[in-house]
């Protein structure tokens, strides 16, 4: 069985003069992700999942914010999930090593949001910053995982 859950990035900041993949979080960024970070220390906290990142800083952000609360087995930044597309998102995941059951993925939409569409058959009109889709599939190859089960879905908007 394997578990991935996404991760959007939390609410970055528009300052002029910034490129795309440098942008910091905004305050209400930081404030969502650590929202997101102690909900999955409350429900998750007896997994073993390891931490997958975009490299572009409001990603890479979101992630060391939600690491204080929740203690991922291994953290790595990667340069391919820099992605807004689907299918390069899914590439990547069904490359990733067997041995890893569980995985967080830190990234950005729309890639997230059609692929947590097209995982579990549910349509969703928005996949707002920070928010955390837990999708489980029946496979033990992560080749394989075509279809799964949306088995969680919180947006910070509902923590607080």
């Amino acid at each position: 069985m394997k578990r991935i859950y996404f991760i959007r990035h939390g609410k970055s900041s528009w300052k002029e003069n910034i490129e795309d993949f440098d942008r910091p979080l905004a305050p209400r960024g930081e404030k969502a992700a650590e929202l997101i970070g102690e909900y999955l220390s409350k429900h998750y906290s007896n997994r073993v999942i390891a931490a997958f990142s975009s490299a572009a800083n409001r990603a890479k952000s979101t992630l060391q914010i939600v690491a204080k609360h929740f203690s991922f087995s291994s953290i790595e930044l990667q340069e391919e999930l820099y992605t807004f597309n689907n299918m390069t998102l899914q590439y990547q995941i069904a490359h990733l090593e067997n041995d890893l059951e569980e995985v967080a993925l830190f990234g950005h939409n729309p890639a997230f949001e059609m692929l947590v569409s097209q995982f579990t058959g549910k349509r969703f009109e928005k996949f707002p910053t920070c928010a955390l889709a837990v999708v489980e599939f029946e496979e033990v190859d992560w080749k394989l995982c075509q279809k799964g089960t949306l088995i969680d879905y919180v947006v910070p908007k509902e923590l607080g």
